[in-house]
């Protein structure tokens, strides 16, 4: 009896694996319910993989159902965890290095007082001295022109990123998805008009080999979930019960940010098709790596932590669940060499620093 009660739980579990599965598949505004499931990936793995265990030792012939259903879905594994050897660069002087990083507008953890906002770009800017990128995307990004503490000055004069773009400009400002390069900027700009200042869609030209690379950097919808929303979810991951009327709230926006994702994705996928030169797609993507998002990126581009990442990589810091949802995807003839993924809590963010090589064509 009690075998047959842990096969119908186990049972339960096995349909939940094959929703994760169709979610990537279906149109969020389609079966919106449906676009909840790629939350749940990493949980439903692993009690299928227990239950896998259990059946080994107490009725073998039950494993079948659970172990069947992992494997249906082995190509999302990759995306969890990381098994692939980095191969280091042969000629540092042939690469292109490249660095994603949501900053949150400095002010993380609202840490809105000007010593606090100093402190984190400073820290930040340590990293990219640390990384050295010759490519540098930045999404929730804002900073003056002129000043001691001047992020922007201190990019070009300090660490030598000579050429940017940014989607909003002033004399006395760059805001938006803003891009330094060490490389001359051929060509820049904003593919479709921006919907918001942080959410706009910017790409530059440059020429580090002998053919020419756009450098595509993005940022899809966010949840636009209030700090109490978010305090309420890192309650729930600490085993309190939240209230019904925040519950639904969640819900109801994360639902709302998945369909607005689908149409920015679908949006995207267009502007690759008509791009000729080889590219670069990075960016937060606020999708987890089992989203209808991510299957659509990944039908035209390689993800690069699933090609040399190793181990997990959450790219996220705040009270979500910690998923990687910022990438660095590239499309044919670019090979990712070296993935490398932060770890200190300078924003709700980590940067992503991936190393490329050029594939020659025969």
């Amino acid at each position: 009896m009690i075998k047959r009660i842990l096969y119908l739980i186990n049972l339960i579990f096995v349909l939940l694996l094959l929703g994760v599965y169709a979610g990537t598949y279906v149109r969020p505004e389609a079966l919106p319910i449906l676009s909840l499931f790629n939350y749940i990936y990493p949980f439903v793995l692993v009690i299928n993989s227990l239950f896998c265990v259990l059946w080994l030792f107490i009725k073998w012939k039950f494993l079948f159902v659970p172990l069947a259903t992992i494997l249906l879905g082995f190509d999302f594994i990759p995306r969890f965890i990381g098994f692939s050897s980095e191969e280091l660069p042969k000629d540092e002087l042939k690469t292109l290095k490249v660095t994603t990083y949501n900053v949150g507008s400095f002010a993380y953890e609202t840490q809105n007082t000007s010593e606090l906002r100093n402190r984190n770009m400073d820290s930040i800017l340590n990293i990219i001295t640390t990384e050295n990128p010759d490519i540098v995307c930045f999404q929730e990004y804002s900073s003056s022109k002129k000043g001691q503490q001047s992020f922007h000055r201190k990019m070009i004069k300090d660490l030598n990123y000579e050429y940017y773009f940014a989607p909003s400009e002033s004399k006395q400002h760059v805001s938006g998805n803003v891009i330094y390069s060490k490389y001359k900027i051929n060509r820049s700009g904003c593919p479709f008009p921006m919907k918001e200042n942080f959410r706009d869609y910017s790409f530059i030209d440059i020429k580090p080999w002998k053919e020419s690379l756009r450098i595509y950097n993005v940022h899809l919808t966010s949840y636009k979930m209030t700090e109490e929303e978010k305090s309420k979810i890192g309650d729930i991951r600490s085993g309190k019960i939240s209230d019904k009327e925040t519950s639904l709230s969640v819900k109801d926006k994360l639902i709302k940010a998945n369909i607005e994702r689908s149409k920015d994705t679908r949006q995207i996928v267009d502007l690759l098709n008509q791009t000729k030169q080889r590219y670069i797609l990075v960016g937060d993507m606020n999708s987890t790596p089992y989203s209808y998002t991510y299957q659509e990126f990944t039908k035209l581009t390689n993800d690069s932590f699933v090609k040399v990442g190793n181990g997990f990589s959450g790219t996220y810091n705040g009270p979500l669940p910690a998923y990687r949802i910022d990438y660095v995807f590239c499309g044919d003839g670019i090979k990712p060499l070296t993935y490398l993924c932060g770890d200190k809590t300078y924003s709700d963010h980590k940067p992503v620093t991936v190393s490329f090589e050029f594939e020659k064509t025969e």
